[in-house]
């Protein structure tokens, strides 16, 4: 995007899906297949739904989350879509976009060795029950309103909007817990656990991860010692880390 448009901002916004595995049932079969035994309880505990320790459950799930991020980019690069006549309630309830000051500098893109296709009008992409959407803030253009708007519809299309009165109580499938201080479209953005900056083009770790981790490290410097479970959580961490590290 920066590529293309070097002196337009880029936004994001992010969306988690709201008890994400709880909302996939298994077909009796499959969870006959996947019950725990409890011998000393002579007692068989059977899941209905995905588990968040099951191997298979993050695959399962991605069979939805994957086919609604595709809808949010069909939404989001259709040319009949007014985002201001059909939109899902709950984006009303979206926070102004926020920009960084304008005096700090947009950062230059480096040539990529191929050619990435770029949507004018943005894209989304999923990790299991995060789904993130980007765009470039074209002047005389809906790309913001498109960016905020394209994934809540989506969602709405795959889960059905909640009736005032529903039979059985549900929670809506965006989690309205996270909603208000991720959803809204911002140029400095916490994604997959890493602080995204998309005016410097850099990514950070979060601070309150750096203040965590730092003192588990020191902590295990200054006794000489740790638990194997803490000390392969903290070589976990490094690995983590390490990812951005410059080559």
């Amino acid at each position: 995007m920066r590529l293309k448009y070097p002196n337009c901002r880029i936004l994001c916004s992010k969306i988690d899906f709201k008890s994400a595995f709880r909302r996939m049932h298994l077909a009796w079969k499959t969870a006959l297949r996947c019950c725990t035994l409890l011998p000393d309880e002579d007692l068989a505990l059977i899941f209905t739904r995905l588990t968040f320790g099951g191997k298979a459950c993050p695959s399962e799930w991605g069979c939805l989350s994957e086919i609604v991020c595709d809808l949010t980019n069909a939404i989001i690069s259709d040319e009949d879509w007014d985002p201001e006549t059909l939109f899902n309630q709950q984006s009303l309830e979206l926070p102004a976009p926020e920009f960084l000051d304008d005096d700090v500098p947009i950062a230059e893109a480096r040539e990529l060795v191929f050619d990435l296709p770029v949507d004018d009008k943005g894209c989304s992409d999923v990790f299991i029950d995060d789904l993130f959407a980007a765009c470039v803030d074209l002047p005389e253009s809906d790309n913001i309103k498109r960016l905020e708007r394209a994934p809540l519809l989506a969602i709405d299309a795959v889960a059905r909007p909640l009736l005032e009165s529903e039979p059985v109580p549900r929670h809506e499938m965006a989690a309205r817990n996270k909603f208000i201080a991720e959803a809204g479209a911002e140029e400095l953005k916490i994604v997959l656990g890493w602080k995204l900056n998309f005016r410097a083009l850099k990514m950070y770790l979060p601070e309150n991860k750096f203040i965590a981790w730092a003192a588990d490290f020191q902590q295990m410097i200054d006794s000489k010692r740790a638990e194997s479970k803490k000390l392969e959580s903290c070589i976990g961490r490094m690995v983590h880390v390490s990812q951005i590290l410059p080559q």
